[in-house]
C-alpha cells in the first residue's frame, strides 16, 4: 500500500549505469550478490547525500541516516523490509 502511494505521489528518477558484476560475484560468493549491491548503495548513499532524500510535502529533505529497502515478490504481492543503518554494516551483517 506504502510503495502504490509513493510511486503515485512522490516525483521519482532513476539512474542506471552498466557494470561489469564479475568481480562482485566472486568477491560475494559466501554472502550474496544481493548484500554486496545494498552495501554499495549505501555507501553511495551516504556519499552522495543528495541521493539520499525523503518527499514531504514541502519537497525533498536530505536525511543523515542511510536505510535501504529491498523488495521482494512474495505471493500476493511484495514485500519491502528496510535494512536501517546499512551504511554501518559490513556486507556479511547485511546477509545476516
Amino acid at each position: 500500500r506504502h510503495m502504490t502511494r509513493a510511486k503515485q505521489e512522490v516525483p521519482h528518477f532513476y539512474v542506471s549505469a552498466d557494470v561489469d558484476m564479475e568481480a562482485v560475484a566472486a568477491a560475494a560468493a559466501g554472502v550474496g550478490v544481493t548484500a554486496a549491491m545494498i552495501r554499495a548503495t549505501a555507501l553511495t548513499l551516504r556519499d552522495e547525500p543528495g541521493f539520499n532524500a525523503h518527499w514531504t510535502e514541502d519537497g525533498p529533505e536530505l536525511r543523515d541516516d542511510v536505510n535501504v529497502g529491498v523488495a521482494i515478490a512474495v505471493p500476493g504481492g511484495l514485500m519491502a523490509p528496510a535494512i536501517l543503518g546499512c551504511d554501518r554494516l559490513s556486507t556479511a551483517e547485511i546477509a545476516a
